[in-house]
Order: C-alpha cells, then structure tokens, then sequence
C-alpha cells in the first residue's frame, strides 16, 4: 500500500495485491489487483483561464434574431477538482515446457481491465448553450441589453462568451486480452536461436461521458477509428560468440470506418506492418559494433483523409527507413 500527501487536492491512500501459484513445474497461475490514481495537473486546478473559438458556427437559442457564429469560450482551472482514479484487474497462466524436444517453450494468455473513473472533463459550448437555464450562473456570460434590444422586448444580452471549466464526472472501461509465445533454442554448433511474438486483442473500450447535469452518454470505443482492436509484435534473434542479429516486426491492425468528433466518415485505415533487423558484433576491445534499419520496407502509414498530413497519428507508426550504426561499450 502506498500513501501520500499533496498539497493541492488531499490525501490517498492506494494498495495493491499480487498472487502466484505454480501447482505443477509446468503451469502458473497468476492474478493481481492494484489501484492508482492521476493528480490533476497545475493548468486544470489553477488556470485563471485559456481563451478559445467553438470549431463551429453556434446557434443562441435565447436569441434567436441573432445569426450563428463562432463563439469565445473561456476554459479556467477548478480549485475543487479530484484525482482520477482506476482500478486495474489481471489474471492470467502461463505454461513452460520444462524438458524434452520443446523445452524452453513458453505460452501466456491474460485478461486485464481498467476502470478509470472521476475522469476529468468539461461541459461543450453547444450543451452549455442548449441548457443555459438549467446550469449554474455564469455558464454563458452576455453583455449588458442596450436599449435598444430592450425596446425590441430582448431580456438577454447577445453572448460575450461561454464558460467551459473542468470538474471530475466521466468513467471509463478497458479490458482486454494479452497473448504470447516464446521458444528458445541453444545449439552447440549454431548458437542460440530465441523466438517470441506477442498480440493484444481489446474486448472493449467503453466511454461513459456524464455533463454537468448527471446525464450519461455511452460510446463504445473499441475497433473505432483511432482504437484498431489487435497489436501485435514478432521477434527473432540469433547469438553466436561475438555475432548476433534480430528483427523486430511491429504490427498495427485495421480500422474500420467510423464517424469522428467532426461529424465526417473516415474510410477503413489498413493494417500497418513494419520490419525492423539489426546485426551485431562485439570482438573488437569489449566494443560492440551494431548495424541496422528501422522500417526496412520504408512503408508508409495507411491513408487517414481526415488528418491534414494524411495519417493517423495518434495511432499509426510514420517513421520512414531510416538506417543508423551505434558503438557501445561496457567497463
């Protein structure tokens, strides 16, 4: 268990519980349960405020004589503001092949799950627009009516700007699944040989976004674009005296089309595979010597029409080939 003190928002306190059991030489049995939490940063406790335009043209409906527009909204820090929390949940077995032809085999399979709640958020200008009556005071800040738009019967001045503050309210679940399988080969005239792959399938990433008004909105996440549900890597390594070489293949599976925050369709982005070798050698005064390439294919990443330089990248790997010799050496 872990306490702690800061001086901005309180106390914590957060434990975590570990167990592995191994009723045979071959299996293990492993599971763990552990709690975190993420301090709100300076700029959402104390910022005296970030001044912004809505992406859009807003519509007032407490002015209706008025056209819609792009609107100033102000974002300040919240004094009040709690740590976000999550809960983590794993269990998972692993199987070890102790003797005979496959020994140094090894295969994993896991389930993990976060739950993240106390997320912190913000209300929209729109929603903040649409329920301005039903929300606390200073919410939609006008200018004084003139009067002229007294005469006109307005009661409401046009709109000066919109107050977007941050407060703790959204949850959020993550779960999935881990896979791997690793072999290892020692031979007397050849050298070691090591062989591992690792994959990540997400079950479900699930969005519960609550306003300032307790009203919950759910998005299912996981497979959509920008969240591919299967990443995965391979390995393959050779160690022979002074020689070694690997690569390393990275891979980023498909997303399929989805509507993002801008109300446009992004088409399906494609699987993306990178390759990754290296050689190695270490016989020159205890100094290793390596040579390798980094996206030896030079693939580029899947087409994303949304983003202005064309992909994804939040998500996708956009490093070209790109060749590199690093000397090490150890005292």
């Amino acid at each position: 268990a872990r306490y702690e003190d800061y001086s901005d928002f309180g106390t914590t306190t957060k434990p975590k519980a570990a167990l592995a059991f191994r009723p045979t030489k071959w299996l293990m049995l492993r599971g763990s349960y552990s709690e975190s939490f993420r301090a709100p940063d300076l700029q959402f406790l104390y910022s005296a405020g970030s001044v912004s335009f809505t992406g859009g043209a807003l519509f007032d409906p407490l002015r209706p004589d008025q056209p819609s527009a792009q609107l100033k909204t102000l974002g300040k820090g919240n004094p009040d503001l709690k740590p976000e929390e999550t809960n983590t949940y794993s269990v998972g077995a692993v199987v070890e092949v102790p003797s005979g032809p496959l020994k140094g085999l090894a295969l994993e399979v896991g389930y993990f799950k976060f739950d993240q709640r106390n997320l912190i958020t913000r209300d929209s200008a729109q929603f903040t627009l649409n329920n301005e009556l039903n929300l606390p005071p200073g919410r939609v800040v006008r200018k004084p009516l003139t009067p002229a738009e007294i005469a006109d019967g307005h009661t409401v001045g046009i709109i000066d700007y919109v107050s977007t503050d941050w407060y703790n309210s959204s949850k959020q679940i993550y779960e999935g699944y881990d896979f791997s399988i690793s072999y290892t080969l020692r031979t007397e005239k050849l050298g070691q040989f090591r062989f591992g792959a690792e994959a990540t399938y997400l079950e479900n990433l699930t969005r519960y976004n609550v306003n300032s008004l307790g009203d919950t909105t759910v998005t299912d996440l996981d497979g959509t674009d920008g969240v591919p549900l299967w990443r995965g890597n391979f390995t393959a390594a050779w160690r022979k005296g002074d020689w070694a070489a690997s690569v390393f293949v990275n891979y980023l599976g498909e997303m399929p089309t989805a509507v993002i925050s801008t109300g446009t369709t992004s088409p399906k982005q494609d699987a993306q595979i990178t390759v990754n070798p290296q050689i190695s050698y270490s016989g020159f005064w205890r100094t290793r010597i390596t040579v390798g390439v980094r996206n030896v294919f030079d693939n580029e990443p899947p087409l994303y029409i949304p983003a202005s330089q064309g992909y994804n990248a939040g998500v996708a790997i956009i490093d070209p080939r790109f060749w590199y010799v690093r000397l090490s050496r150890q005292f």
